[in-house]
């Protein structure tokens, strides 16, 4: 029985061995198990004014932003790396945004985006001290001139504006210079163009009336009006958003100004919230913009903004920050890409961020824009062409015309 029971038992091992060694020879002759590619995450800090004023302007940006990036991750892609956005609410405090770059930094963050019109222009020395790039969508002239670490969009407010009283200029054809009023509000942002804007409108000739400021969220600016009615104004440039734009171009209607006064604006105030709002008041509102609308259909960054739109809201809201943050992010992603070609994903920084947006010449972004920067240029696209509103749509009237340069 002992002999038995050894034997049986014997039987069981070699039986169990050579069960094991058939199974490790299936494994060494079946297909290789394919190890999920190891990738290094870049981090991108974004800092928006989610909240404040202006935070209607940021949330369509940031909106745009996740979505780019989810799309480049999926369908364009850098091998070795995976882009991630990760974003602080700023508002329109400086201290909020220092706070906010330091927290950023400690994690070794190599590139910020913004679309603030108060944290750059408080972390421009920083950025520069740290040789850190920041791609903004604001451009306020002091991030540019002199040329630093911010890397913008599009030409500044005032050069904006510029282009606005070239296009005025072009179709003048009384005796008299035309007279021209800027409406906006007394913040950090609605101050942008007017110093070098007014200098630059003078030169031409043309005679700047008092500036007329309102609050940000205008709920009554029929004293600003009759004041412009009483001095003969010819042109009303607003700078704001649509929550300034739509009271003042109503109340405009409601005094029987329309005919008397041409209203214009920046590009952020003409758009889809804009026309509803104003309804037939906004008949003949014009601005210049530094990027496409959404009137181009053919522009292939229009199209994927729309299909954006429609498959996350069903319908197409017609706001440019739904491009302007699909630009930014492009743009971070394009630096990324090109720093990790140059030095290898895994050793991706700040350094080699940077020195891929100083790479960038002629680079277009899905025909929203082409951007170049240099040591001395960091506007990146330096035109603009007229928009205006014909029988209720926003239409594009004339073709790219370069801005002027307005260097304080």
């Amino acid at each position: 029985m002992r002999n038995g029971t050894t034997g049986g038992r014997k039987l069981g091992v070699v039986i169990a061995a050579v069960t094991l060694t058939a199974v490790l020879c299936l494994a060494a002759c079946g297909p290789a198990t394919t190890q999920p590619e190891k990738k290094r995450v870049v981090e991108v800090g974004d800092m928006e004014s989610l909240t404040g004023y202006g935070a209607s302007a940021a949330q369509p940006i940031l909106e745009a932003e996740i979505a780019y990036y989810k799309y480049f991750n999926e369908e364009i892609g850098i091998p070795g790396v995976t882009v991630q956005i990760n974003w602080a609410d700023t508002g329109v405090e400086a201290p909020k945004s220092i706070s906010a770059y330091r927290r950023f930094r400690e994690r070794g963050v190599p590139i910020f985006t913004s679309c603030s019109s108060v944290g750059p222009p408080a972390l421009k020395m920083m950025l520069l001290k740290d040789n850190v790039p920041m791609v903004s969508v604001n451009t306020d002239a002091d991030l540019i001139y002199p040329p630093g670490n911010v890397y913008c969009l599009t030409p500044t407010w005032a050069e904006q504006f510029g282009a606005f009283v070239d296009y005025v200029m072009e179709d003048w054809d009384e005796d008299r210079p035309p007279k021209i009023a800027f409406i906006t509000s007394d913040t950090s942002w609605g101050m942008a163009p007017l110093e070098q804007g007014i200098k630059y409108a003078e030169g031409l000739g043309i005679e700047m009336l008092p500036t007329e400021f309102v609050p940000f969220v205008t709920l009554d600016a029929s004293t600003n009006l009759v004041r412009l009615s009483d001095q003969e104004a010819d042109f009303a440039y607003i700078h704001g958003l649509p929550a300034t734009v739509v009271p003042v171009l109503k109340d405009a209607q409601r005094l029987g100004l329309l005919d008397k006064i041409t209203f214009g604006g920046n590009a952020n105030g003409l758009n889809g919230i804009m026309l509803e709002g104003a309804g037939p008041a906004a008949e003949g509102y014009f601005a210049a913009f530094p990027w496409p609308f959404f009137c181009d259909t053919e522009v292939p960054g229009i199209q994927r903004t729309t299909e954006m739109l429609m498959e996350t809201h069903g319908r197409v809201i017609m706001d440019a920050g739904y491009f302007t943050g699909r630009i930014q992010a492009a743009i971070a992603c394009e630096a990324i890409r090109r720093a990790a070609e140059a030095v290898g994903p895994e050793n991706v920084d700040n350094v080699s961020v940077k020195a891929g947006l100083d790479s960038m010449k002629n680079v277009d972004f899905e025909g929203l824009t082409t951007i170049t920067y240099t040591p001395e240029e960091r506007r990146g696209f330096t035109k603009t062409r007229i928009y205006a509103v014909k029988n209720g749509k926003i239409v594009r009237l004339t073709d790219w015309t370069e801005s002027p340069k307005l260097v304080p």
